[in-house]
């Protein structure tokens, strides 16, 4: 992976969540869509679901990870270590809920990945 070894500690830790749930998982995964081409952190799927996970471990990429998943219509989970982080990153992405392939953008901790999975999960036809 490109990022440092803390970045991809936070990965390699959400890859191992969602395979103990069961979920199919890559990192650095190249997605495209409608001749879009972009990359995610991680990307997961449980047919029919799927979401495209960022790790930020500052606030200074985020408006840009946010729009490339908008350009596929990917829902996007960004997932940061603390939660200042993720207050920093609500305020750059403004005062509406953000939302990314009609799905609200979910910006968390990594002690919270498993509640949004099995959250996620139940929204499963």
């Amino acid at each position: 992976m490109r990022g440092q070894p803390f970045h991809n500690k936070i990965v390699n830790d959400a890859q191992q969540l969602f395979s103990e749930l069961g979920w199919e998982s890559e990192t650095e995964y190249r997605y495209s869509k409608d001749g879009t081409t972009t990359f995610f952190d991680l990307y997961a799927r449980d047919a029919p679901l799927h979401v495209a996970c960022e790790i930020e471990t500052s606030c200074r990429h985020a408006i840009d990870n946010f729009k490339k998943a908008q350009a596929v219509r990917m829902p996007l989970w960004i997932i940061v270590p603390t939660r200042k982080i993720r207050s920093q990153i609500q305020r750059s992405l403004g005062r509406k809920q953000a939302v990314s392939a009609g799905m609200p953008v979910i910006i968390m901790v990594p002690d919270e990945l498993k509640k949004h999975i099995v959250k996620y999960m139940s929204q499963k036809p």
